[in-house]
C-alpha cells in the first residue's frame, strides 16, 4: 500500500507485518510517525493503542508519535510539526530561514508552520500556526533539507513581520550573498503583496541594495566629482596604504575614502578583508571614512562637510609631511 509521507516523495509504498510498515515511514521521517499514516499503512486504531501501551510508539503531539526510544533526528521536531497541521503545509518564517541558512536571532525551538487559511492547524505547543491562501501554498513552496518550505522570497516576506528591522537586514544580506535570491526577484514579491506586516522595511532595505547595479567605477567618480565641486585639496585615487588600496588618500591629513557598495562587500570574504584593511589603516593612524552611493546622492552636503572637517583636523594634527601614514 501507498502511504503519503512528509518531504521529497509525496507517498511511498510500506509492506510486511505491521511492525514493519511502522518502521519504513519512521525511517522515511526521521522516527516520527502520524496516526492517520498508520491507519493509511493499514494498522487499525487498536492495533495502534497497543502499540502506544506498550511504548513502541510514544506521543509527541496529538496524533503524532515517535517511533520507539529512536534517538530525534535533526530535523525531528520540525517533521512532527508538518504531520500535526494539513498535508500541502510548509516550514515558514524562523524555521523556513534556518533551512535557507539565513542570519538569524537564536532558535527558540518553536517551529513555524503555514497552512491554509480555510483549513485546520490548531496553535499546539512549540508550534507557531500561521496561514496564508492556499496560491500561496501553491507557488510558493519548495524542498528544502527534504521538507516543504517557503521559497526564499516568500520566507524574507515572512521574516519583515516577526524580526526587527537589523535582524531583517542581516536576514536580506545573507540571502543576496549566498545567491538564493536577487533585489528584482524579492521586489517582484513585495510589489505583488500589499498589506503585508514589515512590507514597508523590507521594500526600504531593497530600494537601498538596488544601489548595488552601480559599478564601483561609476560611484568613484561621482565621489571624485563632489570633492572637485566642493574645492577639497586633490587625494591620491587608488593609493596604497602598506599592503591595501584605498580608493581616495590625503596623505598629508591621514584621511582616506572608501566607496562603499553592496555587491563589492556582501560576501563574508569581503566582510573579512574589510576587517582587515580597517585595522591596518587604524594602525597607520588613517581616518578611514566609508561613504555609499545613496548618501552620495541624498546626504552630499553634509558628506562633503564631515570630509573637509577631517581633512582640515588632520593637517593640523600631522602637519604636511604625512610620515606617519607612509
Amino acid at each position: 500500500m501507498w502511504v503519503p509521507v512528509i518531504g521529497a516523495i509525496e507517498v511511498m509504498p510500506v509492506s510486511g507485518h505491521p511492525d514493519a510498515r511502522i518502521s519504513q515511514l519512521g525511517d522515511a521521517q526521521q522516527g516520527r510517525v502520524a496516526h492517520w499514516q498508520l491507519i493509511s499503512a493499514g494498522l487499525s486504531p487498536r492495533q495502534i493503542a497497543g502499540r502506544l501501551r506498550r511504548g513502541s510508539l510514544i506521543r509527541r503531539h496529538r496524533g503524532v508519535y515517535a517511533v520507539g526510544h529512536r534517538t530525534p533526528g535533526p530535523l525531528s521536531a520540525e517533521i512532527e510539526a508538518l504531520l500535526t497541521v494539513p498535508l500541502g503545509s510548509l516550514l515558514s518564517h524562523l524555521s523556513a530561514g534556518r533551512r535557507w541558512r539565513l542570519a538569524l536571532p537564536p532558535d527558540d525551538g518553536v517551529v513555524d508552520v503555514t497552512v491554509c487559511r480555510n483549513r485546520g492547524g490548531r496553535r499546539r505547543t512549540g508550534i507557531r500556526v500561521h496561514r496564508a491562501d492556499p496560491i500561496v501554498l501553491a507557488i510558493r513552496g519548495t524542498i528544502v533539507d527534504g521538507l516543504p518550505v517557503t521559497c526564499p522570497e516568500q520566507t524574507l516576506l515572512d521574516l519583515a513581520a516577526v524580526l526587527t528591522p537589523r535582524e531583517l537586514e542581516r536576514a536580506l544580506d545573507e540571502a543576496l550573498a549566498i545567491g538564493i535570491v536577487t533585489v528584482q526577484s524579492v521586489t517582484e514579491l513585495v510589489e505583488r503583496s500589499p498589506g503585508r506586516q514589515g512590507r514597508a522595511v523590507l521594500r526600504q532595505l531593497l530600494r537601498r541594495r538596488g544601489e548595488a547595479t552601480v559599478t564601483r567605477s561609476a560611484a568613484e567618480e561621482r565621489m571624485l566629482a563632489l570633492i572637485r565641486a566642493a574645492e577639497l585639496p586633490p587625494p591620491e585615487c587608488n593609493a596604497r596604504v602598506g599592503e591595501f588600496t584605498v580608493d581616495f588618500l590625503w596623505r598629508a591629513a591621514h584621511v582616506a575614502v572608501e566607496v562603499d557598495g553592496f555587491q563589492w562587500h556582501s560576501t563574508r570574504s569581503a566582510f573579512e578583508r574589510d576587517r582587515r584593511k580597517d585595522r591596518a589603516l587604524s594602525a597607520a593612524r588613517i581616518d578611514l571614512m566609508r561613504v555609499t552611493w545613496r548618501q552620495m546622492h541624498a546626504e552630499a552636503l553634509s558628506l562633503i562637510a564631515d570630509l573637509a572637517r577631517r581633512i582640515v583636523h588632520g593637517e593640523r594634527a600631522h602637519g604636511p609631511s604625512g610620515t606617519a601614514a607612509r
